[in-house]
């Protein structure tokens, strides 16, 4: 961005570079003809080939961890006999699944990091509010049981079942992410729901609110029904 945006200044300061070499219009090219490259890679290519190009260039300095990480990997794969995988290192093999990722997966988790993308965590939007709102509801926390927690409020279930830790911490949560739209909200559920909690829901929101998704044998979801 320091670089599209002609802030040469910061670039060199996050580069490290204080005192660049810039004797000739040739040294310009260099570092135009670097950057151009870097960005045009960005956009379409790999870690890996973002990787190989910074390690192509000799302008400045790549930190000497991923130097080294990158050539015990190559060296690794030329010691290969035909038919023969890599063996399996740990460390080796994360490099190498991490050089076949898109760099743009990884631009956009800056962004998300950052907070300058539509995306937010349950816990980082108490207090917040927006015009609509999508919550991505799963079972990817032990701590969170959702599904289970709206299950926990039919007629019929047991009461300690809303005593339990993990209800509360749930029904919070559940709360706090409902509750963040001024007029739409949507409700995405990515894990199984009991007949328990698609009848609370349905309660709640209405039973033509509580559109179920079919997937086929692929596992892709089925065209939503008008």
């Amino acid at each position: 961005q320091a670089f599209s945006k002609h802030k040469y200044g910061e670039l060199f300061r996050l580069l490290g570079s204080k005192r660049p070499t810039l004797n000739a219009p040739k040294d310009k090219r260099r570092w135009s003809e670097c950057f151009d490259s870097l960005i045009s890679t960005s956009g379409t290519g790999t870690i890996g080939e973002m990787l190989d190009v910074l390690n192509s260039q000799k302008l400045f300095s790549v930190p000497p961890r991923v130097v080294k990480r990158g050539r015990e990997l190559e060296e690794a794969l030329l010691a290969l006999h035909p038919g023969e995988e890599l063996e399996d290192t740990r460390k080796l093999m994360e490099h190498r699944a991490l050089r076949s990722v898109p760099y743009a997966e990884l631009r956009a988790l800056r962004s998300y990091l950052e907070d300058s993308t539509v995306f937010s965590t349950k816990h980082s939007v108490k207090g917040a509010e927006f015009d609509d709102v999508i919550v991505l509801i799963g079972r990817g926390w032990t701590k969170y049981d959702f599904a289970k927690m709206i299950a926990a409020h039919a007629p019929h279930s047991k009461p300690e079942l809303r005593q339990a830790g993990s209800f509360q911490h749930s029904r919070n949560l559940f709360y706090v992410s409902a509750s963040r739209a001024k007029h739409n909200l949507a409700l995405l559920f990515v894990q199984e729901l009991s007949n328990d909690a698609v009848a609370v829901l349905e309660d709640w929101a209405g039973q033509k609110n509580v559109i179920p998704i079919d997937f086929d044998d692929t596992g892709s979801p089925r065209p939503l029904s008008s």
